[in-house]
C-alpha cells in the first residue's frame, strides 16, 4: 500500500511476503494502519525508509502510525511521527468504522481462506462469531 498527498486508513488486512515495503508513504501523506496482520516469510521491515541515507536528502513529510497491528515472523514496523501532527483519519463524528482486532483477522484468514468444504465452512463460520 502506498499513499501520497492524502489520508489513508488501512485496516483489517493480511499482508504476506511483500517486496521492499508493505506500507509506504511520501509527500505529506497521513497513514494509519490499524488491526492488520503483517506476516512475512523472512524477518523484514513493514515500512523501510532508505536505511543509511541522510534524512535531509529524502521527503520526511509523511506520517505513518500503527495501531493494534499484529507483527509475525520477525516483522518490524517503524512509525514516522512528529509530536505536532495527528494521524487520525478525518472521519465525520460517530462514523469511525467498526474494526476487528488483528488477532481475529488472523484467525478468520486461517479458517476462511482458500477452497471451502462443508467442514471448513463450519470452522470459518464459528471463527467469525
Amino acid at each position: 500500500m502506498y499513499c501520497s498527498w492524502g489520508w489513508c486508513h488501512v485496516a483489517n488486512n493480511l499482508y504476506t511476503n511483500w517486496g521492499y515495503y508493505a506500507i509506504g508513504a511520501r509527500v505529506k501523506a497521513r497513514v494509519r494502519t490499524e488491526n492488520n496482520v503483517f506476516m512475512p516469510s523472512r524477518v523484514t521491515e513493514v515500512t523501510p525508509w532508505h536505511p543509511g541515507a541522510a534524512a535531509s536528502s529524502f521527503d520526511m513529510t509523511a506520517r505513518i502510525e500503527s495501531r493494534g497491528d499484529l507483527l509475525l515472523n520477525g516483522a518490524t514496523y517503524h512509525q514516522f511521527l512528529l509530536a505536532t501532527h495527528d494521524v487520525k483519519p478525518p472521519y465525520p463524528t460517530g462514523e469511525y468504522p467498526h474494526l476487528l482486532g488483528a488477532d481475529r483477522v488472523y484467525r478468520l484468514v486461517q479458517a476462511c481462506a482458500g477452497q471451502q468444504t462443508p467442514d471448513t465452512v463450519s470452522a470459518c463460520q464459528s471463527s467469525s462469531t
